[in-house]
């Protein structure tokens, strides 16, 4: 059974609305976290291995501080995920 022309229409708004709601909302809230957390990354100066340091201390803060760490992820699983640089997420801009 084929769906009807205003069930697909209704499903690409649905998309849209929790598309703009991630990006223009949730989006700007963790901008700010990551501004705040990783604020050494926003720095242009700075040598890719003081970054790298300063970028993981402040994951395991980020981690401990939401309570991420340890209760849902272990501390290996958490710098395993840091040090595995085939993990490629995608930017919302």
């Amino acid at each position: 059974m084929p769906f009807k022309r205003s069930s697909i229409k209704a499903l690409f708004e649905f998309d849209e609305m929790v598309h703009m709601l991630l990006r223009d909302q949730v989006g700007k809230v963790l901008y700010d976290v990551y501004k705040i957390y990783f604020a050494s990354e926003l720095k242009g100066a700075l040598d890719t291995a003081t970054v790298g340091k300063q970028s993981q201390k402040a994951l395991f803060s980020f981690l401990k501080e939401f309570d991420i760490c340890p209760g849902l992820l272990t501390k290996a699983a958490a710098f395993n995920m840091f040090a595995d640089d085939s993990i490629k997420l995608p930017l919302y801009t």
